[in-house]
């Protein structure tokens, strides 16, 4: 994704559209670099909880990172129903 996303970036940003050159570049850098945080940030938390779950598999720190982990995740399933329904309402 962050690849793909980083080629269409280059294109959008080469064909003269900016954050602030008008709504369509702000809310598409804004959304698409939102999502990017949110897969990197989730993706270094899940490889942790990973290398912890592979250290102490029965441990209660575990158990937490675990839950903490599947909550993250989840929401993150939600808020994309959400933003997907808006954007094709708004379509």
């Amino acid at each position: 994704f962050l690849a793909v996303q980083a080629i269409l970036w280059r294109e959008v940003f080469a064909s003269g559209r900016f954050t602030f050159s008008d709504a369509y570049g702000t809310i598409f850098y804004s959304l698409t670099g939102l999502h990017g945080a949110h897969v990197v940030g989730g993706l270094v938390f899940l490889t942790r909880t990973s290398m912890r779950a592979r250290r102490d598999p029965h441990g209660p720190r575990t158990r937490l990172a675990l839950a903490l982990c599947s909550t993250y995740w989840h929401f993150m399933d939600g808020i994309w129903l959400v933003l997907f329904a808006v954007l094709e309402f708004l379509n």
